[in-house]
């Protein structure tokens, strides 16, 4: 069973005033980017519900793995600078810097 107690330990950075700034900003633009992706493969663009569906699924994914796949294919680097940098944010929590799970 997950605890505030266990979540806290796992915790180990300190929090200062630039984290609790930064919150707000930063939770407004996943929210805009997640928006717009979602308006992107709306019903009115795309009449099939599953392709667009199948669309959001795979852009979403693609955006969590988008430095992996940079890495195994180079050249792929000029397509994806259009994904949003969700890869970016996945890579600094899990750095071991941050978090000792």
């Amino acid at each position: 069973m997950i605890t505030l107690n266990n979540v806290v330990k796992q915790y180990n950075k300190k929090v200062v005033l630039n984290d609790i700034s930064l919150v707000i900003p930063k939770g407004q633009s996943v929210a805009f980017t997640g928006a717009m992706t979602g308006e992107l493969f709306h019903i009115r663009l795309v009449k099939e519900r599953k392709i667009g569906l199948s669309a959001t699924f795979f852009v979403a994914l693609l955006a969590v793995v988008r430095n992996g796949v940079i890495q195994k294919y180079p050249i792929s680097k000029l397509l994806l600078w259009v994904m949003p940098p969700v890869s970016d944010v996945v890579s600094w929590f899990s750095n071991a810097q941050y978090f000792d799970v």
